[in-house]
């Protein structure tokens, strides 16, 4: 196994990763339209439905991979906590921002296409829920959304605060924690007391009753994972960390089945970029141009993409379509309007945030631009 294809000492791209993270992305949105249609329930039951309506698998990759990505970048440039701080702030807030202004602007819509839809799921009644109360309390949960903490607050002193006005960037106030974190965990590292004592401080975070999933307490094993992997491959092995990440994988497994499923295809992905066991074709796939360049744009495609699903379900309820048709032009109108809405927002918003943040950090406009990648790699983290 070449486990320095993995590590990549030299800072270069991770191709696989870029094109997982495109693969990653489209599964969640396909996920959302199944969970909206209620593919998989009653008469709509199918294999690949349930495949589909898993989409908290690529959720849970997503985040091993920011472990993984977030302790490479921090271990082999070493910035300045400032400069680290604000180059991750104007990697997140500058689409994220524009998304929640729309979202809120379009909860009237969305809570009418809600309560319209024919398409009486699970899902889709606690959607409501959660942006009725939105609604009732909105400048609560403004209050929580603009600094990206929705997600660290206690569910029984704001319900449904992590998914109410923007509920897919439930992760993404989750990766801000993360963010904000990671340089004391690289510190950490260094020292094995205080490796105890941050391992001490996350394990009982992960037992605080009140908080949801976009809470650092409930994922650090995920990013936990991420970064004993990193380690593992940067030290050829020698490091104890492996041994950690398997532990902390298996125990996992056990008790979710489903971050077991995220951990062992986290896994299959790395030996196939370490070209173990014949599992090369999976990176070579993953590799392909067109992956990499949706890996690009997975922060845009992840956060935009209920914009259109909501938009296409209003329409079509208010056109009074039937049922069936409403399915099939959710499937085409969220899909198409993502896939559009994406690009113009990953090359109006995303990059001209991420080179301002370079730029106001490097003090040179050349550099910020010249720092800016296009497929989202070098230490560019691109979201799920």
């Amino acid at each position: 196994m070449n486990r320095r294809a993995l590590a990549r000492p030299d800072g270069g791209v991770i191709a696989a990763f870029d094109g997982l993270r495109g693969a990653l992305a489209w599964w969640v949105v396909l996920g959302h339209i199944s969970h909206t249609i209620g593919l998989g329930e009653g008469r709509f039951g199918a294999t690949l439905s349930a495949l589909l309506r898993a989409n908290l698998i690529a959720v849970d990759v997503f985040i091993i991979l920011s472990g993984f990505v977030i302790l490479r970048l921090l271990d082999l440039s070493r910035p300045a906590l400032g400069a680290y701080l604000a180059q991750r702030a104007f990697r997140l807030f500058p689409l994220y921002l524009c998304v929640l202004a729309l979202s809120v602007a379009a909860l009237p819509m969305t809570q009418t296409a809600l309560t319209m839809t024919p398409f009486e799921t699970g899902r889709n009644a606690l959607r409501l829920a959660q942006v009725e109360s939105g609604v009732t309390n909105l400048g609560a949960h403004l209050l929580t959304h603009l600094p990206l903490l929705q997600g660290a607050v206690p569910h029984h002193l704001l319900p449904h605060t992590a998914y109410t006005l923007v509920g897919q960037a439930w992760s993404v106030s989750l990766e801000w924690q993360f963010y904000l974190l990671a340089p004391l965990c690289l510190i950490a590292l260094r020292s094995g007391w205080r490796l105890g004592v941050l391992g001490a401080v996350l394990l009982g975070a992960s037992a605080l009753p009140g908080f949801e999933s976009g809470f650092i307490g409930r994922a650090w094993p995920m990013f936990a994972v991420g970064m004993a992997t990193y380690l593992w491959a940067r030290d050829g092995g020698t490091w104890p960390g492996i041994g950690l990440a398997l532990a902390v994988g298996a125990a996992l497994a056990l008790v979710s089945p489903r971050v077991g499923a995220g951990v062992i295809l986290w896994g299959g992905v790395c030996l196939s970029v370490m070209g173990a066991g014949g599992l090369g074709w999976i990176a070579k796939g993953l590799s392909a141009r067109a992956l990499r360049t949706q890996g690009a744009r997975s922060y845009s495609i992840y956060l935009v993409h209920m914009l259109p699903l909501y938009a296409v379900m209003w329409g079509a309820a208010a056109l009074g379509v039937e049922p069936s048709g409403q399915a099939v032009a959710l499937w085409i109108g969220t899909v198409a309007g993502t896939a559009a809405l994406s690009v113009l927002t990953y090359r109006g918003i995303e990059r001209p945030g991420i080179a301002m943040g370079r730029w106001l950090t490097s003090g040179s406009a050349s550099a910020a631009a010249s720092s800016v990648p296009a497929t989202g790699a070098s230490g560019v983290v691109p979201r799920p």
